[in-house]
């Protein structure tokens, strides 16, 4: 992994715990009141949940904070961090950052045209 992807990653590491821990504070589960910091756990939460109605079994995870549902963890983990406000990624260039770094890329293309760089 290059060195600046690796630096991408560390920052990305400590931009996400500092947030959960001391700016969006635990999540709680409007069904059963667990809460957490940690998006792992929640996860994990989501799939157990018994205060949770479930739609059928073919939905391993059902969120604990609205009525979406999925087959897939990583659809989940995607979902549950746009609920806590997760904008782990930032713009090279400008203050704008986003949830998922295709959205920072299409910025980029868009507003900072010629000027997107290889890495991210």
């Amino acid at each position: 992994m290059p060195a600046t992807c690796y630096t991408f990653y560390y920052n990305l590491v400590i931009y996400l715990r500092f947030t959960i821990i001391y700016v969006l504070g635990p999540t709680s589960c409007k069904a059963c009141g667990y809460s957490s910091y940690d998006i792992e756990e929640l996860l994990r939460h989501c799939k157990e949940c018994v205060g949770v109605s479930r739609i059928n079994d073919t939905f391993n995870f059902i969120c604990c904070m609205c009525p979406y549902h999925t087959k897939r963890s990583d659809h989940m983990r995607k979902h549950l961090s746009a609920h806590l406000g997760y904008k782990p990624f930032q713009c090279k260039f400008c203050d704008y950052r986003s949830g998922q770094k295709d959205h920072i890329l299409r910025h980029m293309n868009r507003v900072h045209h010629g000027q997107v760089v290889a890495c991210l």
